[in-house]
């Protein structure tokens, strides 16, 4: 005599909503997770706190960007990406990071239900790039690893290059009476 099953079948887990930006550099379309924005500014108002700055084993980085006390490396995403030159209007400051990416505009922020597996047709250094694919209706868009703009490894020889470095006034500067 066979008994039946009354066991429940295993439950699928729920993708849980990500809410994500989309931007693009190049006529390209990215998507970042919210999570890894600290904060979404316009090219125009980096002036005067940006600096020119260049380290020939990294291309990527062409300016940093002075917030208060703490300096980011601008990455120009048509570089990063290798896509085609264009006029960036605005950047994008990563949570956690030292890292400032400079993108031609913001389309929308929206949420995506999860993210597929990147094909093995990404081979390159594009891997590293993305975490997965995200589909947004009928468009599948790569969703962007934000510790690939630069590697703990880059930050370092740009620190050592003497991009980090803030210039705090002495105390004699502080204190002087004009």
């Amino acid at each position: 005599m066979r008994f039946a099953d009354t066991r429940q079948p295993s439950a699928r887990p729920v993708p849980r909503a990500e809410p994500v930006i989309i931007f693009l550099v190049g006529g390209e379309t990215y998507a970042i997770a919210a999570s890894a924005v600290l904060e979404i500014g316009s090219t125009d108002g980096m002036s005067g706190v940006a600096s020119p700055f260049s380290h020939p084993a990294i291309p990527k980085v062409r300016h940093t960007l002075q917030r208060g006390r703490r300096i980011y490396y601008v990455v120009n995403g048509c570089t990063y990406f290798h896509s085609a030159p264009s006029r960036p209007s605005m950047v994008l400051l990563l949570c956690g990071s030292r890292t400032a990416v400079l993108v031609d505009r913001i389309e929308r922020m929206t949420d995506i239900a999860g993210l597929w597996e990147l094909p093995q047709a990404f081979a390159g250094e594009e891997r590293g790039w993305y975490r997965g694919l995200a589909r947004l209706g009928e468009r599948v868009i790569p969703m962007v690893n934000p510790a690939s703009f630069l590697t703990t490894s880059e930050i370092a020889m740009l620190e050592e290059a003497g991009g980090g470095v803030y210039a705090k006034p002495s105390i004699s500067q502080e204190h002087a009476t004009p």
